[in-house]
């Protein structure tokens, strides 16, 4: 009894040691942390709160941030380069007062205690800006932009669109905005390359809707045939390797373009081309008069004349509307110019004051006449190859409008054959019979028209046709190339009279 007695406050004793010794190191626990303590990742255990934050403090002294830039260079930021310092909270002190110290023995036994607080800093925004700007990323001779995908020319002279160029100039206010929301979650990387908006980009991809149409268009325009046949018979091809000259490129930008009006022009251009060699137009021609030899009159144009104008239509109307074409070009001379017609015609012989009238290449009739006043430009009648454009009857000529009254007449003709603008010939039966031929012409002349008598007019009117030559023509006319009659078309007046300044009595 008195052994167990014994064993007993042995064993109290044992006991209540323990018991102090579990209260005392609790105790110990109050200005440390319980042991397998982890604040952000750091082993404080049995640490003071100054002695986790001193651990905490050069952890953000020796904070680096790895930066991944497009095309696979890196940078690292440091604290010295940001400015970067610690700021005490109370945020781990406060860990310390909560912490189960009657539970340390749990701990010291392997129980882990992990904790996580916004380690609270602060950092020179500008500087680290400055800092990123002196990156070689930044500076501009490491840069390449970003440039939009195009339209280029193939080896073959057709058209494709070239990719897009993302390069690598990065968009500053996003990146220094990615970066510093790095540094503030105290990451170890940031990967430039994958942070949406922090490099600029192209506008127009090789997808495009619109840059796909342009080349679709521009193939169809090269891949366009006009096929030119010339008046000796030879052909020249505008295809491929011709049209493609035809766009323009701005050597600034690279860009191709084709107008509607640049097309007009090169078409115009090339019918322009045509003309310079092939046309051979007269304005005058050579006649052999009945009475004064061979003889240089003008006339209206005659021979062989590309029509620029219409042809260009024709070529500008196939590559518009990409359709391959034909085109054989004409005469754009509506006639050739032949004095005689065949053997129909009418000679106005101004120096023998004589009309003949040769109709299928026989005389037909042979009259005096009186043509306009020779000595006055105004009244002269012009030498010329003309035609008849009207056959009207009882018709009044004159000119009522003349600043000097003492040229303002009218008369009343039976048959009135106009030939050249208000120029013509008809009957004057105010002339007596024996008033016609000679050299009535130099002090009587008419206005300018050929006075016939009237049986003369009433029988040339009545078997002449439209549009039969009449050639006007004195001894010696040797008029120059080049020379040409003015509108060798007349419209009647819709009433009776007809007034002009240069019409005969």
């Amino acid at each position: 009894m008195r052994v167990l007695r014994q064993r007993l406050i042995v064993a109290g004793g044992v006991l209540v040691a323990l018991v102090l010794w579990y209260c005392l190191t609790a105790n110990s626990y109050r200005r440390r942390f319980l042991p397998h303590t982890y604040i952000n990742g750091f082993d404080v255990s049995r640490m003071s709160v100054a002695d986790a934050e001193a651990i905490l403090k050069n952890s953000v002294e020796k904070y680096t941030l790895e930066l991944g830039f497009r095309g696979g260079s890196n940078e690292t930021v440091t604290s010295r380069d940001v400015d970067l310092t610690y700021v005490s909270s109370n945020e781990v002190e406060q860990i310390l007062a909560d912490q189960n110290r009657a539970g340390w023995i749990r701990n010291a036994f392997g129980k882990h205690s992990t904790y996580t607080v916004s380690t609270s800093f602060k950092f020179d925004s500008a500087k680290m800006r400055s800092y990123l700007e002196s990156l070689p990323e930044f500076l501009e001779a490491n840069i390449t932009k970003p440039k939009d995908a195009y339209i280029v020319k193939r080896a073959d002279n057709t058209f494709m669109v070239a990719s897009e160029t993302e390069g690598n100039e990065p968009v500053e206010d996003a990146v220094f905005e990615a970066v510093n929301q790095a540094i503030n979650h105290s990451e170890a990387r940031l990967n430039l390359a994958a942070v949406d908006g922090a490099y600029a980009s192209p506008s127009v991809r090789r997808d495009d809707e619109d840059l796909n149409y342009t080349v679709e268009r521009f193939n169809s325009f090269v891949n366009t045939t006009i096929r030119i046949t010339m008046k000796d018979g030879s052909v020249e091809t505008y295809g491929r390797d011709q049209l493609i000259d035809w766009f323009a490129r701005d050597e600034s930008t690279g860009v191709y373009s084709l107008s509607k009006e640049s097309v007009y022009k090169q078409c115009y251009a090339v019918m322009q081309s045509i003309a310079d060699r092939y046309d051979n137009t007269k304005s005058t021609v050579e006649y052999e008069s009945l009475k004064n030899g061979t003889v240089v009159l003008p006339c209206a144009y005659y021979g062989y004349k590309v029509d620029v104008e219409d042809e260009t239509d024709l070529m500008y109307e196939g590559l518009i509307n990409r359709e391959d074409t034909d085109i054989e070009i004409v005469n754009g001379v509506k006639e050739t110019m032949d004095p005689t017609n065949g053997g129909t015609y009418v000679e106005v012989d101004v120096t023998n004051q004589y009309v003949t009238f040769i109709k299928d290449g026989e005389v037909f009739l042979g009259t005096d006449c009186v043509t306009g006043l020779e000595s006055d430009p105004e009244r002269r009648t012009p030498s010329g190859v003309f035609s008849v454009l009207n056959l009207m009857e009882n018709q009044v000529l004159g000119s009522l409008t003349s600043v000097d009254p003492g040229q303002r007449y009218e008369s009343h003709v039976d048959y009135w054959m106009p030939f050249f603008e208000s120029y013509g010939m008809h009957d004057a039966s105010w002339r007596d019979e024996d008033a016609f031929g000679g050299e009535i012409y130099l002090y009587y002349g008419s206005h300018g028209c050929v006075n016939l008598p009237p049986s003369s007019a009433e029988r040339i009117y009545k078997n002449i046709d439209f549009y039969t030559p009449v050639i006007v023509v004195r001894a010696g006319d040797n008029a120059p190339d080049g020379t040409k009659r003015g509108n060798t078309t007349w419209n009647p007046p819709e009433g009776g009279l007809h007034y002009s300044e240069s019409e005969s009595e």
